[in-house]
């Protein structure tokens, strides 16, 4: 099963502490045999999350506003997608 595991789920005011909670989420999902889209939320500062974004989508444009229409767009079409 694939599962989209999004930043809507924060609890923390920054993205070090978020981090660590995040991929525990997340490894506890793949044990469980959950296919996850993007990891982009174990991102532990701002280039760490654009790197892993990158992965998940490929080459990201400048940041801006062009970049975040592009990720948004993207993160709907993953959780749009069947199966």
């Amino acid at each position: 099963m694939k599962i989209f595991f999004g930043a809507a789920i924060q609890g923390a005011h920054n993205r070090e502490e978020r981090a660590r909670v995040h991929r525990l989420i997340i490894d506890a999902a793949k044990r469980c045999g959950c296919e996850v889209v993007s990891e982009h939320t174990t991102g532990r500062d701002y280039d760490a999350t654009a790197q892993l974004l990158e992965q998940s989508l490929g080459s990201l444009p400048p940041k801006g506003m062009e970049r975040a229409v592009l990720i948004r767009n993207k993160m709907i079409e993953f959780i749009s997608e069947p199966g």
